[in-house]
């Protein structure tokens, strides 16, 4: 073949060029020729993308569109050349399915596209769409991919600054050690996204009496069934509450001490993830005579007068004081809700206890009586029999 080739070169060149060889001389085996051809023939041939340099104009790096995420807004990269026909269909496919929402069908083209791709803009498209669909932690390895191919890219910079932070807020608290501090009544908005992500929070309890907070999680996504945990100051856990349906929220009520700091653990079901907002809020449950849970610090009454007050749960006790005149006496307890079982005791001057007497059915009535020889300060108490709780009218009648 090389002779024939500088035969034909060597007659051009002298001006008399010898007939053309027969076609079956010239027969070649294509399956051999072009063996080539099936390893680069894919569906798509992304290694001819070409991104074009980003200019600044606009709300953001020009040659892109805003992809809403509950980080803040992400920068999908649309100007790209793409010699290949296949290939800048793909491209502008995915495109047009990550602007009209459907992320996990763009994340799929644009996965099949990246390995071959060596593109900035490919890598920092699946980063967007990543972390449309949550998973911020595999968007910041793809951006940080995309930085790597092209360091001068405005809409790759933004998303990975945007991206590290998210990223950042949602590790920094993964254990109970470092929680993220919270307030009573606010509203706080985070994500799990990776298998192992969870959060913890800590709240401290304001001063006064103790009293029933709620811990909300709100779901921000259709793709999370989250899980509750709560700890006390010891760090041991007390309560949780979890759902196993995605999109799904979740509460859990619980009766704290004052001046004392708690811990909460948000987690997932599952497989589950997505993004959701956290709130603690104060129930105010508390009577407005507490506190008066100890017969050292109890509430002064008036005989002969009705006391409404309430019992928050099992562990409230409300004491009172008042004062006695020598002779019979009462401690009349009407119940005022259904679910209250009631246990009332008399305590002399020397805060000794003269009669106990409880209802074990909830929503019922209970009285004790005593006779007071010593006239003096006499005491009161109102404390649930079992379990329970709910609201009373006591009265000392004399």
């Amino acid at each position: 073949m090389a002779t024939e080739l500088q035969d034909e070169a060597a007659q051009g060149a002298a001006g008399t060029v010898g007939p053309r060889p027969p076609r079956s001389r010239r027969k070649v085996d294509a399956a051999k020729k072009y063996w080539w051809a099936p390893a680069i023939a894919v569906p798509v041939v992304v290694a001819l993308i070409q991104v074009l340099p980003p200019l600044l104009g606009g709300g953001g790096p020009s040659g892109t569109t805003i992809i809403d995420n509950s980080q803040g807004d992400l920068y999908l990269v649309t100007n790209v050349q793409v010699e290949d026909p296949a290939a800048r269909a793909q491209f502008e496919q995915a495109i047009v399915l990550a602007q009209a929402g459907q992320f996990a069908e763009a994340k799929a083209l644009f996965e099949q596209m990246a390995p071959a791709a060596k593109s900035a803009a490919v890598y920092n498209n699946l980063a967007v769409v990543n972390a449309a669909l949550d998973d911020d932690v595999a968007a910041l390895k793809h951006v940080q991919q995309a930085l790597q191919l092209d360091p001068a890219s405005e809409a790759v910079k933004e998303n990975l600054s945007l991206l590290a932070k998210a990223v950042k807020e949602q590790t920094a608290n993964n254990t109970i050690r470092t929680p993220a501090p919270i307030g009573i009544g606010a509203a706080v908005s985070s994500r799990l996204v990776s298998e192992d992500d969870t959060d913890f929070f800590s709240f401290k309890t304001p001063p006064g009496p103790r009293d029933r907070f709620v811990v909300s999680v709100k779901n921000e996504s259709t793709t999370l069934a989250p899980h509750v945990k709560l700890y006390n100051s010891d760090r041991a856990e007390f309560a949780w509450a979890y759902t196993g349906t995605v999109g799904a929220d979740i509460s859990r009520d619980f009766v704290a001490l004052p001046d004392t700091t708690y811990y909460v653990q948000v987690l997932r079901q599952g497989g589950t993830g997505g993004a959701y907002a956290l709130t603690v809020t104060q129930q105010k449950s508390f009577d407005r005579l507490e506190p008066n849970d100890d017969i050292l610090k109890p509430s002064a009454i008036a005989v002969n007068q009705d006391v409404q007050a309430g019992i928050m749960d099992e562990e409230d006790v409300d004491v009172f004081q008042f004062t006695a005149a020598a002779g019979p006496i009462k401690a009349v307890l009407t119940n005022r809700s259904a679910t209250l079982a009631p246990g009332v005791r008399l305590f002399d001057s020397d805060k000794r206890e003269i009669r106990y007497e409880y209802n074990t059915t909830a929503g019922g009535n209970t009285t004790a009586e005593a006779n007071v020889e010593r006239p003096g300060p006499w005491y009161a108490s109102v404390a649930p029999f079992g379990g329970t709780g709910g609201d009373y009218t006591l009265r000392i009648e004399q």
